[in-house]
């Protein structure tokens, strides 16, 4: 049994865990984010609720904003295909 002293730590110290995990997957990093999100409040309980609409949309937006600094430093990720160059027949 670990008693948790800081929420917040022990979500940073899941982060590396699940990134140096071979093992783990997306649905980790789901769970991670969830866990960042969902606060306790003895009024709601666990779980995302009321209260976690703030942090939902911090992350939207860090999501939005660091697509769309990806897409200017490397172009747009789903461009269209250029059209073929075909010689012209006389």
């Amino acid at each position: 049994m670990r008693i948790i002293h800081n929420w917040n730590l022990l979500l940073v110290e899941k982060s590396p865990a699940i990134c140096l995990d071979p093992r783990a997957d997306a649905a980790d990093g789901y769970k991670l984010a969830a866990d960042y999100c969902a606060p306790y409040d003895p009024k709601y309980g666990n779980g995302l609720n009321g209260p976690s609409t703030a942090k939902i949309l911090e992350m939207v937006r860090f999501l939005f904003t660091h697509e769309a600094l990806e897409e200017v430093s490397n172009g747009p990720v789903m461009s269209k295909p250029k059209p073929k160059q075909t010689a012209k027949l006389r």
